[in-house]
């Protein structure tokens, strides 16, 4: 075994070594045309590389002219912001800049790819513009026709706000059990520059019957959530949140919980697509109904708790990060606590080179709604009810690796 290990080990070294070596001998070969590197995976790239055919798209930012990062943030109307970010590598007389553009909800996949290659089209032109290929090519442009009908609508009859119904089933039949669940959710969300309002609703209910050792497991959870954001200035806004939950899982027949929240970003929020950097402390109280007597000998719980939220958000040429800090506790019994942490990171190594990070840790000392009653095997292997834990840590680690031509444009869709 140790033998084996030690040649995929020396393989992979190998194949490895060969990769950078190959990309290193293609940095040699001039090219006068542009250089670019799109940083996004969900893109359509054969659909960009069919309408932009006067650029190479490389798969190494090192070597680009221009480095694009998009970033996607869900609007008020459900649609996407999309920010476009060009980044100037080797282009010194061309600043770095962003172009935006909005999709609809209902928008097909055609027309969010159409619409982004156009915008990537107008922001390749003044890196172009400065290669020597640009002579060889002459610009057209071609009027858009405008649908009468949606461009007379001004009115919107739904003052901003946006819904959304889901619901689903399902049943599942074997030999040794057998069972069904269903779910229903509904969104309704309004936003507009001064105002957020954010609604959510959801209902989820589950059985489970076996046969072999006479146990039915039940599952049923309800959860309605609703909060209010008005914007003070440019770094400072306040909301009000209030929740409630019914949840066997939890042992909560029935809770709520009212918060009062102020936030202050330290960069303006019209950066949020390039980095967001917050802190946050909200003031509220929690009312807990219990179907069993917790740990306490109580059936219900009211107390008042306060938490603070660190949160950063960054996207740079490379690469991205999110970290979230959060504390909370209980003001009448400070050894009620709970610290977590949460972070995803894709950072890029050298070229063709990338690795993802992301963890999860958590300090719980908050559980007052665990039951004192003793749990069953059968509660403990079905998951039926939540099993008291004093922390949680969970993480992953990903590589990923691309080397090979840094210059292909061919487009083939062949089966």
């Amino acid at each position: 075994m140790l033998n084996l290990f030690k040649t995929i080990t020396i393989l992979l070294f190998v194949f490895l070594s060969i990769g950078l070596f190959a990309q290193d001998s293609t940095l040699i070969s001039s090219n006068t045309r542009l250089k670019v590197y799109i940083d996004e995976n969900d893109i359509d790239f054969d659909y960009l590389r069919n309408e932009v055919d006067f650029v190479d798209f490389v798969n190494d930012p090192a070597i680009s002219d221009v480095q694009i990062i998009l970033v996607e943030e869900i609007n008020g109307s459900g649609g996407i912001n999309h920010s476009i970010w060009f980044n100037s590598k080797t282009k010194k007389n061309i600043s770095d800049f962003t172009l935006t553009v909005s999709t609809l909800l209902d928008d097909t996949q055609h027309q969010v790819r159409s619409v982004i290659t156009n915008v990537i089209l107008r922001g390749l032109m003044p890196f172009f513009n400065e290669t020597s290929s640009a002579e060889h090519y002459q610009l057209s442009l071609v009027k858009k026709e405008i649908d009468s009908s949606t461009a007379s609508e001004s009115i919107d009859k739904w003052k901003n706000w946006v819904f959304k119904l889901n619901s689903s089933g399902g049943f599942d039949i074997e030999e040794n059990k057998s069972g069904y669940n269903y779910s229903f959710n509904l969104k309704a969300d309004k936003i507009t520059e001064k105002f957020k309002i954010n609604n959510y609703l959801y209902i989820y209910n589950q059985e489970v019957k076996y046969t072999d050792i006479d146990y039915v497991y039940n599952y049923n959870y309800k959860y309605i959530f609703s909060k209010v954001v008005y914007s003070l200035s440019d770094h400072w806004s306040t909301g009000l949140t209030v929740y409630a939950i019914q949840s066997s899982y939890h042992n909560k027949e029935f809770a709520y919980t009212i918060s009062q929240a102020i936030e202050y970003n330290f960069f303006p929020w019209q950066e949020s697509n390039e980095h967001i950097f917050t802190l946050a402390y909200a003031l509220g109280y929690d009312n807990m109904h219990l179907y069993n007597e917790n740990y306490r000998n109580l059936l219900v719980e009211r107390a008042p708790l306060h938490r603070i939220y660190l949160t950063g958000i960054a996207v740079q040429p490379w690469g991205d990060i999110s970290l979230q800090l959060t504390g909370s506790e209980y003001l009448n019994d400070l050894s009620l606590y709970n610290i977590s942490f949460a972070s995803d990171v894709s950072f890029r190594i050298y070229k063709g080179l990338s690795i993802t990070l992301s963890l999860v840790a958590e300090s719980i000392h908050d559980q007052i709604y665990i039951p004192a009653s003793e749990y069953s095997v059968e509660e403990i292997v079905t998951g039926a009810r939540k099993l008291p834990s004093n922390y949680l840590v969970n993480g992953s680690i990903g590589l990923t690796y691309q080397f090979g031509s840094i210059y292909n444009n061919i487009v083939n869709r062949r089966l």
